[in-house]
């Protein structure tokens, strides 16, 4: 679970860059930290949610606890 939770904190850090980014040129960074971040965050929630844990958001950016269909 906190594996989870670091992947959810370092995906809205990441968000944070991009919205702050001004230089051009680090606008591709910040979109790959991004979406790199995410993806991390979604294999972990889908880990977690294999292994049997509740009260999770079914995907990034969803609210904990909404119910997941199977």
């Amino acid at each position: 679970m906190r594996a989870v939770e670091e992947a959810r904190r370092d995906w809205e850090q990441a968000r944070l860059y991009f919205e702050c980014v001004t230089d051009r040129d680090l606008v591709d960074q910040a979109i790959h930290l991004v979406l790199a971040a995410e993806k991390r965050y979604a294999y972990l929630l889908k880990q977690a949610r294999q292994r049997g844990i509740q009260g999770l958001p079914a995907h990034p950016g969803d609210p904990a606890g909404r119910k997941v269909e199977p």
